[in-house]
């Protein structure tokens, strides 16, 4: 099975898109914080952490 890269044809810096991943995503969460609507923010934040982590050390 074709790898995302593969499928569209992207060989580029994985970590520029990680870095920008990682902007957007603490982007959206002083978003939700500034929404006051804190379970939410949690929910959000403790799944982003579930699946953040072991890819992150996998490098």
């Amino acid at each position: 099975m074709k790898t995302f890269q593969d499928r569209y044809n992207l060989h580029v810096d994985i970590e520029s898109i990680e870095n920008y991943i990682d902007g957007t995503f603490r982007k959206l969460n002083r978003t939700s914080r500034s929404l006051h609507k804190p379970l939410q923010v949690n929910r959000y934040k403790s799944k982003w952490n579930d699946e953040d982590q072991p890819h992150r050390f996998s490098h």
